[in-house]
C-alpha cells in the first residue's frame, strides 16, 4: 500500500511536467504577426454592443424660472381650436362735408355763404355809363377812332368826359390854355417834389406816376379849400370880389389871344391857379370832383417829367437837409422848436 501511494504521487507529479513542455515549445515556434495574419484570413465584423450614454447632467442657470412643461399642451389646444382674428379696423377718413341737394328754386349751388353785404339788392352786372367798348369804343356815344381821334385834342376828349358834353372849338381851346397855365408844377411842388423822392429811392416807374397823381389830388384838395371864397363868388357875381386886393389884369388878355374866349371874371384873378380856377368854372366844372380831376391831370404833366429826368436809387443828388431836421429824444415842445422853418 505504501508503494502505490508513491507510484500515485509520481504520477501526480509528473503529470504537470508532461503539460507545460507543449507550452514551452508553443513559444518557440512562435510565428511573426505578418504571417500569422496571412494564414488566419480576414477577421469577422464584430458587432459593437450598444452601450448606454450616460446622461449629462446640465448645471442649472442662475435667475431662470424652470421651463414650464405643460406649456406645449396649451399651445397645442390653441392650435387645435384657433380663435378668428378680428378684422383690422382702417384709420378714420375725414367725412367730406355733405352738400346740400339742390332744389328747384336754386339754380347753382353756393359755395360761400353770403355776408351782411350780399344781402343786400345788387345787380348781377356792372353798369357802364360813359365808356362803350363796342367797335372801337366811345366816350359819351362820340367815337374814339372814328371822330374823335381825328378832330379832337387830348385835353378837348378830357373836358367831354368831365362834362359829358362835346365842347366847342373856342372852349376846347380855352380848356387847354388854363390846364397848361397850372402845369409847371416845378421840384419846389407837392407832388413833383414827392415824385422825385420816390425815383432816387428806388421806387418803381408804376410807383413814381401813382406818387405823383396821389399828391396832386391832395394838392387839389387844398387849393380848392384856399379858393373856397373865389369859387362861393363865381357861383353868384352880385357884388365886388374883396377877397384879395392884388389884381393881374394881365390873365384876361392872355385867354383872349390864346384861345378866342373873353371872360371878365378874370379881372380878379391874381395868378395862374385863380386864373384856372376862373376858366373851370366859366366852362363847366363845378363840382369838386371835377375840379379835383382837371388839377391833377395838369400837374402831373410836369411832375412826370421832372421825376423822370431824375438819376434813380441816387440818394446823393436828393439834399437831405431841405429843411434841416433836428432829432430830440421825446418829441418836440413849444419852446425847444426852431423858429422860422420855411413852409412846405
Amino acid at each position: 500500500m505504501a508503494i502505490a501511494k508513491k507510484r500515485d504521487g509520481a504520477k501526480q507529479k509528473a503529470a504537470p511536467k508532461q503539460q507545460a513542455a507543449p507550452q514551452r515549445a508553443a513559444k518557440k515556434r512562435a510565428v511573426p504577426k505578418q504571417a500569422a495574419k496571412q494564414q488566419a484570413g480576414p477577421k469577422p465584423a464584430q458587432t459593437k454592443k450598444p452601450t448606454a450614454k450616460k446622461a449629462s447632467k446640465k448645471r442649472p442657470v442662475p435667475n431662470k424660472p424652470a421651463p414650464n412643461k405643460a406649456a406645449p399642451k396649451k399651445a397645442a389646444l390653441k392650435k387645435a381650436a384657433p380663435k378668428k382674428a378680428a378684422p383690422k379696423q382702417a384709420a378714420p377718413k375725414q367725412a367730406a362735408p355733405k352738400q346740400a341737394a339742390p332744389s328747384s328754386k336754386q339754380t347753382a349751388p353756393k359755395q360761400y355763404e353770403d355776408g351782411p353785404t350780399q344781402l343786400l339788392p345788387a345787380p348781377d352786372r356792372l353798369t357802364g355809363h360813359v365808356v362803350d367798348w363796342n367797335d372801337g369804343g366811345a366816350i359819351h356815344g362820340i367815337g374814339v377812332l372814328d371822330d374823335l381821334a381825328l378832330h379832337y385834342a387830348p385835353h378837348e376828349v378830357l373836358l367831354l368826359g368831365l362834362l359829358g358834353v362835346e365842347p366847342s372849338a373856342t372852349d376846347g381851346s380855352a380848356f387847354g390854355v388854363a390846364l397848361t397855365w397850372i402845369s409847371a408844377c416845378h421840384v419846389g411842388a407837392a407832388p413833383t417834389h414827392a415824385a422825385v423822392l420816390a425815383r432816387v429811392s428806388g421806387a418803381p416807374t408804376s410807383g413814381i406816376v401813382g406818387t405823383a397823381a396821389l399828391v396832386a389830388a391832395r394838392e387839389a384838395e387844398h387849393v380848392l379849400t384856399k379858393h373856397q371864397s373865389l369859387l362861393d363868388w363865381l357861383d353868384a357875381p352880385t357884388s365886388r370880389f374883396a377877397a384879395w386886393e392884388q389884381r393881374g389884369p394881365c390873365w384876361r388878355q392872355r385867354l383872349v389871344d390864346a384861345s378866342g374866349l373873353d371872360l371878365p371874371a378874370l379881372d380878379v384873378a391874381r395868378d395862374e391857379v385863380s386864373a384856372a380856377l376862373v376858366v373851370f368854372h366859366a366852362l363847366g366844372l363845378r363840382s369838386e370832383a371835377q375840379l379835383t380831376g382837371a388839377w391833377t391831370w395838369a400837374r402831373m404833366i410836369g411832375s412826370l417829367a421832372e421825376s423822370l429826368a431824375v438819376q434813380g436809387l441816387d440818394m446823393r443828388t436828393y439834399p437831405l437837409r431841405l429843411p434841416h431836421y433836428d432829432y430830440v429824444e421825446g418829441g418836440l415842445d413849444d419852446d425847444t422848436a426852431p423858429a422860422g422853418r420855411p413852409e412846405p
